[in-house]
């Protein structure tokens, strides 16, 4: 029994000790990252342009270099993007020009229809005046009546005279 108390009493004490070093190792742990993160915002600050009268000479060159190798990465990526984006606007005007072709030649297409109609339709009608003036009718017929009569058919489009 004596000897289950003795290792008890040597557990506690390992246990102090364990955690009298892991506090002073938190405690050290705590310390640098202090140092480190006042480090850096010092360093942001500098980047900043701010602060700069405590620096010394080597440190703003230091600075200046670590600037303009920032600048330089900042340049290349920007240099990237504007030739991927150029890239990208060929290949959209590659694809709006096609477009545009094919648009026109179904332009070109409809107004030919158009135009081969409006010959038929002006052919029907001048056929259609000529059999009106040599038909006679019990009434004086106007160009205008052929519209309202029941004997004639239109096909097609309606007419665009341009005007």
């Amino acid at each position: 029994m004596s000897q289950v108390i003795q290792r008890h009493m040597l557990h506690a004490d390992n246990l102090d000790k364990l955690d009298q070093s892991s506090l002073e190792l938190e405690n050290t742990t705590c310390a640098v990252l202090s140092k480190e993160l006042d480090k850096k915002t010092r360093d942001l600050s500098h980047l900043h342009g701010e602060e700069l009268e405590e620096m010394n000479l080597d440190e703003l060159t230091r600075l200046e270099r670590q600037i303009d190798r920032g600048r330089n990465r900042l340049r290349r990526a920007k240099g990237e993007m504007l030739r991927k984006e150029i890239v990208s606007l060929r290949e959209k005007q590659v694809h709006l020009t096609k477009e545009n072709a094919e648009l026109k030649k179904q332009m070109n297409d409809a107004s030919k229809e158009q135009d081969s109609l409006l010959e038929f339709v002006q052919t029907y009608e001048s056929g259609n005046r000529n059999f009106m003036s040599s038909a006679k009718t019990p009434w004086p017929m106007r160009a205008e009546d052929h519209l309202m009569s029941d004997n004639f058919l239109r096909l097609g489009l309606p007419i665009y005279n341009g005007s």
